[in-house]
């Protein structure tokens, strides 16, 4: 599958491989998070997980979605886009883990899957009848990477070092502004920083900025999450839009990718299914 090749991209962006992004510029006024902060941001976080279904979800095994997909630019043309528009995309993730499975269900590319269980990765081509394990670095990539922003609002309200960095306009809605990172507040290549907005009237996610260590430490970005629908005690954005950290995207095409889920099914795909190999350890919500 011809794949998002990040040694692929301009020599320009190369020469950037030395900057490492860090979201505290211009957000924290210093290295340290006050007790209140912190309290503020952790109690901000929880009351947004509720506020999306956490009870709901946690009851729920694997999550199933059929999604397009469209990708923008010239950038992303050269480096190689994942899929094309045209594609229709078939995802199943088990909840809390980095397990899942994609399947082309259109496209040229029909019948074709690719999956991960537990950072091991494994594909089959459509005219072939078994899995092969072997190491795909594309797949370790995006397939983690969409099931944390369908599960964001239930997976980073345990973060370890959370502050709040106070309040701001989106859009014509007021959002409190949580930080969040692991293990330590400086930039490290373990853990990725973000910063979650979430709206002051409805506790809901709206959008979510990051970096990108698994690419290069100056990654960043950002995605938008509209469209909020009821699927059994969960809400589920069904259309997510990633674009340049601080974009002012609006409708057009100022954007990196757009997904636009077309269904959304809990278990639907039996949990035991997304387990090829028994001898793999499941570590549920742990890196690599």
């Amino acid at each position: 599958m011809e794949v998002f090749k990040l040694t692929l991209l301009p020599m320009l962006m190369l020469l950037l491989v030395s900057c490492t992004a860090d979201l505290r510029e211009g957000a924290l006024p210093s290295d340290a998070i006050s007790f209140e902060d912190e309290n503020h941001g952790r109690g901000l976080l929880a009351a947004a997980s509720l506020e999306h279904g956490l009870d709901a979800w946690l009851k729920k095994k694997t999550l199933t979605v059929v999604m397009r997909d469209e990708w923008r630019g010239l950038m992303t043309k050269i480096a190689g886009r994942p899929w094309n528009k045209e594609d229709l995309l078939k995802v199943t993730f088990r909840n809390g883990t980095f397990t899942s499975r994609l399947t082309f269900i259109e496209g040229d590319r029909k019948g074709r899957t690719i999956g991960i269980q537990s950072w091991h990765t494994y594909e089959r081509d459509s005219n072939e009848l078994d899995f092969e394990f072997k190491e795909n670095d594309d797949t370790t990539f995006w397939l983690p990477a969409f099931q944390y922003f369908f599960e964001i609002p239930f997976r980073i309200y345990n973060g370890e070092i959370v502050g709040w960095i106070g309040d701001a306009e989106l859009r014509g809605m007021l959002c409190d502004r949580v930080f969040v990172t692991w293990n330590k507040i400086e930039p490290h290549a373990e853990n990725d920083q973000y910063i979650v907005w979430i709206n002051q009237e409805t506790s809901r996610v709206e959008l979510v900025q990051y970096t990108v260590r698994d690419a290069f430490r100056f990654v960043t970005g950002e995605i938008r999450f509209e469209d909020y629908r009821d699927i059994e005690g969960v809400q589920l954005p069904f259309k997510m839009t990633v674009s340049n950290l601080n974009s002012v995207y609006e409708d057009g095409d100022d954007y990196i990718h757009q997904v636009r889920i077309e269904s959304a099914d809990w278990d639907v795909m039996l949990d035991e299914e997304l387990t090829l190999r028994e001898d793999i350890e499941e570590i549920g919500d742990r890196k690599r």
